[in-house]
């Protein structure tokens, strides 16, 4: 009887573990976030949301430089008053400080190793009427959480970053299945200072410009997919001042698009105004030189010209 009660204890243990371990596996599979998860807007997640949210006592000065650079220029500053940070649609920004961005990559070809763990978070400023009037950047410096620039904010960038919806859309246009992203992250490249999406797949590595690079390259469009090889040869061509031509991803990361750059059509002109300028400028001042030179000679000197009035008289 004694054999059969221990056995039952044992039976008993070992079912009662394997259920537990089930169940917390089954806990952790439902708590873990995916990558894109990640991607959600929001402070109150992050480990330095109260040193963030101490910061948000700036407001009033902020508020006040607002109305100054803002609100008086465009004669309309109480679209600047009554101002709150939304921490709610705060997004985050990782690094990539690498001066010569295009050169390392060439040596790495792996663009996950050249961002830093550092990151900055941007936090909207909205007004009583819930507009974004203002971004401001928040970095870490020697330890400690501090307000760093503010200023206009970039829509497109705002748009995508701070509404996790959007997000979706844009990768469900784009054709990139979430469930094989292994990696997602908004990255700030210094070098270009513009900033990107990137994103790992199973197969591919992607960029998607978000804000600033489209300036930089027209040949580089915002939300649009390209491979980080044709996004990295499209950069240092451009660098390289010869014709620029992005290859684009249409959306099943294959297929080719070719674009005209108007910066080096632009550039193209202002050298061959300045090689004309170049060329007519000695030209007319040996033209004028010489013009200058023949009057001086031919011109008589004064004691030629007392000779001759003496000659006349007598």
């Amino acid at each position: 009887m004694r054999k059969y009660f221990t056995v039952t204890v044992i039976v008993a243990v070992v079912f009662s573990g394997i259920f537990s371990t089930v169940s917390a596996s089954t806990d952790s599979a439902r708590t873990a976030k995916t990558p894109l998860e990640d991607m959600k807007p929001g402070l109150n997640q992050c480990i330095e949301k109260d040193e963030i949210f101490k910061l948000f006592n700036e407001i009033d000065t902020i508020e006040r430089n607002l109305i100054s650079s803002y609100g008086r220029d465009e004669d309309n500053e109480s679209k600047y008053k009554d101002l709150r940070f939304d921490p709610d649609t705060a997004y985050k920004i990782y690094m990539c400080l690498t001066p010569n961005l295009v050169t390392a990559f060439e040596k790495t070809k792996n663009f996950s190793e050249l961002i830093t763990n550092e990151y900055m978070w941007k936090i909207p400023i909205k007004n009583p009427k819930d507009e974004i009037v203002s971004i401001v950047s928040i970095y870490k410096y020697d330890g400690q959480w501090e307000i760093g620039v503010y200023g206009k904010a970039v829509e497109n960038e705002v748009k995508m970053l701070s509404n996790y919806t959007v997000l979706q859309e844009q990768l469900k246009k784009a054709s990139i299945d979430s469930s094989h992203i292994s990696d997602i992250k908004a990255v700030f490249l210094s070098r270009f200072y513009g900033n990107v999406l990137f994103i790992e797949s199973d197969d591919a590595q992607l960029m998607i410009p978000i804000s600033t690079i489209e300036s930089l390259t027209p040949a580089l469009k915002n939300n649009k997919v390209y491979t980080v090889d044709a996004f990295f040869q499209t950069l240092n061509l451009y660098s390289s001042e010869t014709e620029v031509q992005a290859f684009e991803v249409d959306g099943t990361f294959g297929g080719t698009h070719h674009d005209e750059s108007r910066g080096m059509l632009n550039i193209l002109i202002l050298g061959i105004i300045i090689a004309v300028i170049s060329v007519t400028i000695p030209i007319i001042l040996t033209l004028r030189g010489d013009m200058l030179y023949m009057r001086l000679r031919n011109r008589p000197t004064k004691p030629q010209q007392a000779k001759k009035e003496h000659t006349q008289k007598r």
